[in-house]
């Protein structure tokens, strides 16, 4: 059974994507005045990766809610989702290892805080166990970004077990793991959080999207004019400003609103039909929905190379000009680094692992769903 796309939300993915990358090159002191990383928008890049986690919540749903319902089926379910995730995974944890161990053993004057090689082995661990949204190891595991890809495995997982065995309780059970999810983020104070509890932040925000796909089942587009495609991005930008400006440190204010919010904007755009899908669904930001992934992954590496390279090598003056100059040539790079690995493994990766893998199936679906991967 050929997984189901909708190709707006690939779009979606693909901008929302390049925010991330923005959002994590360098603010430190010297950067804090240059108004293209100092705004509110990108400064609140990282709630991004909650987007992110409820299209994956709402994309799994829509393709495997109604095709889980035997051990053999969890199985094969998350099978093509291992499938999917690790060849990018596994390549972008062994290239940073390398990087790493490279500059802390032979120029650990250009590392801020230094680690030993057992430190970086243990970080890699935690990654390639997909620990590292979890205290399990106490460790940051390795490429920062790719803790969220650990919170992915373990939602998938839940909600898998919870659909076979819950069974037409599911929802509610789906319901109670979420708000128990709220409770402890709010009595933690740690929604933000990613090494530690980003699998719980994960878990909220993927069950809204299993939630907005009930939802898009029952009402479809109900309601709903091609006029709220215009909303939801004003919508989007007063919802950052208030946060920024006055309630950036209220866990309560982020957990209600965040990934409703999105789930909104999914739901409004899956639905819809007008302009602005239309231009979500061309050429340009499917390519960046198809890249996203590897986009996403490999954009620290690359931002670490480029702004070390320019600001502590060559040592540019930190002027708005330069500073601009430098993450426009990171995004081009990572782009065209990413168009790199989406090719050579991502799809050879997944053909390899479906074909010769320990956990081959004749019968697994792994790539078609490219909307949840990160």
């Amino acid at each position: 059974m050929q997984n189901i796309r909708l190709l707006q939300l690939d779009g979606l993915r693909g901008l929302f994507s390049l925010m991330v990358v923005i959002y994590h090159f360098p603010y430190e002191n010297e950067f804090a005045q240059i108004n293209l990383t100092s705004n509110f928008l990108v400064r609140q890049g990282d709630l991004f990766v909650d987007f992110f986690f409820v299209l994956s919540g709402f994309v799994i749903s829509l393709n495997y809610i109604d095709r889980l319902d035997s051990g053999k089926s969890f199985g094969n379910y998350i099978n093509a989702r291992f499938i999917r995730l690790y060849p990018l995974l596994l390549y972008t944890s062994l290239i940073f290892l390398a990087f790493e161990l490279t500059f802390n053993i032979f120029m650990p004057q250009m590392i801020a805080h230094p680690e030993s090689v057992s430190e970086l082995l243990l970080e890699t661990a935690d990654t390639l166990l997909f620990l590292n949204s979890t205290p399990a190891l106490d460790v940051v595991g390795i490429n920062f970004p790719s803790w969220s890809i650990s919170s992915e495995m373990i939602s998938y997982i839940i909600f898998g077990l919870v659909i076979v065995f819950a069974g037409k309780m599911s929802r509610y059970a789906l319901l109670l793991i979420a708000v128990l999810s709220g409770i402890l983020l709010l009595y933690t104070g740690m929604y933000m959080q990613t090494y530690t509890w980003g699998f719980v932040r994960g878990l909220v925000c993927f069950i809204t999207g299993a939630f907005t796909l009930m939802a898009f089942r029952k009402y479809g587009s109900r309601g709903i004019g091609s006029y709220w495609e215009y909303i939801i991005p004003v919508m989007l930008v007063a919802l950052l400003y208030v946060r920024y400006q006055h309630l950036q440190g209220s866990e309560l204010f982020t957990l209600l609103t965040i990934p409703t919010f999105f789930g909104v904007a999914i739901y409004v755009y899956a639905v819809s039909g007008g302009p602005v899908v239309k231009v979500l669904s061309g050429r340009v930001f499917q390519y960046l929905g198809n890249i996203s992934y590897s986009m996403y992954l490999n954009h620290a590496i690359v931002m670490i190379v480029i702004s070390k390279t320019a600001f502590n090598v060559i040592k540019l003056p930190v002027t708005e000009l330069n500073v601009t100059c430098v993450i426009l040539a990171y995004i081009v790079c990572v782009i065209l680094y990413s168009h790199i690995t989406y090719n050579l493994i991502e799809k050879k990766g997944t053909k390899f692992l479906k074909q010769h893998g320990v956990f081959k199936n004749k019968n697994t679906v792994p790539a078609g769903d490219q909307n949840s991967d990160i």
